[in-house]
């Protein structure tokens, strides 16, 4: 033991344990050089008299899964078949503003059907009324396909979570509800598109970034429109009125309607000038990453874009109001 001792206490760097030990014991000569050479190139033996290597440094173990991770391109991860011991949930990954419709969800701790309510039950006090309500139904028809932050989103977004399970059918209108699982989700949607079409051509990525609202409520909007365009059908006595004096003023008319053109063109040049500058882009940086601060006209507010691509909102203290928990998670990424 005393041996033992020496040889750990004097040990150089580099050197293999066994071998410091080995050399201890030939200078106490209680072993002789000879018997040193024979365990020294014993190949059995050949493991003990490896030198230490450095630990790894801080970091290390994170930077391997990421390469390990990159390695496969999304367009080879969409090529992915099926994997029944992941989460089921489809996810939003994108090019160019276009998504690919078959990239599931790499997280391999689903929650099982007696672990969701379980889960559920932790985030009762952010449900209304109506989701408490619908709890029991959810949960009996969970068939523990989710992680836990698809679980959530699946039960909290208005019609479960957006872009559905990898192994059913894609949604052919992807509609990203406004807000996020912290602030709460509304009945407002932002349209997204797949990469490609059913008939597997290349889809156009959308012109307008605006989101949505539901359709019954478009169809409302429009139906009042058409009530009040209808609304002012009888007016006669304005016609009577005009016919009267026709036979002496023509020239009045002639006179009182040339000024009225030159008048609307000078508004409509006044009033074009300024909204080509009166919300211009913005670089919009947050935790050290660059995004743009873009004014969507569609619904009059700021929006934070990064690559024409929606991410969020941005907030008074500078940072940004996520548009989902993916969102979220890959600006985290990012700032890694």
């Amino acid at each position: 033991m005393a041996a033992l001792a020496v040889a750990k206490k004097n040990l150089p760097k580099g050197l293999a344990p066994m071998e410091g030990l080995l050399n201890d014991l030939v200078k106490k000569e209680i072993i002789t050089q000879e018997v040193y050479e024979r365990i020294k190139g014993d190949e059995d033996f050949e493991q003990y008299f490896k030198p230490q290597t450095k630990g790894k440094k801080k970091g290390s173990k994170s930077s391997t899964k990421k390469s390990k991770k990159d390695s496969a391109t999304k367009e080879q991860k969409n090529k992915e078949a099926f994997d029944g011991d992941r989460c089921s949930a489809r996810k939003w990954e994108s090019e160019g503003g276009l998504g690919y419709d078959n990239i599931q969800c790499s997280s391999c701790k689903k929650v099982s059907c007696e672990e969701a309510e379980g889960i559920l039950e932790e985030f009762k006090g952010k449900m209304t009324e109506d989701q408490i309500a619908s709890l029991p139904g959810y949960l009996e028809k969970y068939d523990g396909c989710y992680c836990k932050n698809h679980l959530k989103q699946d039960f909290f977004m208005p019609n479960g979570w957006w872009l559905g399970k990898v192994n059913e059918s894609r949604p052919e209108e992807p509609m990203l509800p406004k807000g996020s699982f912290k602030d709460g989700y509304q009945e407002e949607y932002k349209e997204h598109r797949w990469m490609f079409a059913e008939d597997g051509s290349k889809n156009e990525r959308l012109s307008n970034r605006g989101r949505k609202k539901k359709v019954v409520e478009e169809d409302e909007e429009v139906e009042k429109v058409v009530e009040k365009k209808e609304e002012p059908k009888e007016e006669p006595k304005e016609e009577e009125v005009q016919e009267e004096p026709k036979e002496d003023s023509d020239e009045e008319e002639e006179v009182q309607e040339k000024p009225k053109e030159e008048d609307s063109d000078e508004e409509e040049e006044v009033q074009e000038e300024p909204k080509k500058d009166e919300h211009p882009d913005e670089p919009y940086i947050v935790d050290g990453v660059e995004y743009t601060k873009h004014w969507d006209d569609e619904d009059n507010e700021w929006m934070v874009i990064l690559e024409s691509e929606h991410i969020g909102w941005p907030t008074d203290d500078g940072k940004i109001n996520f548009a989902d928990d993916d969102e979220e998670e890959a600006h985290t990424a990012r700032i890694e």
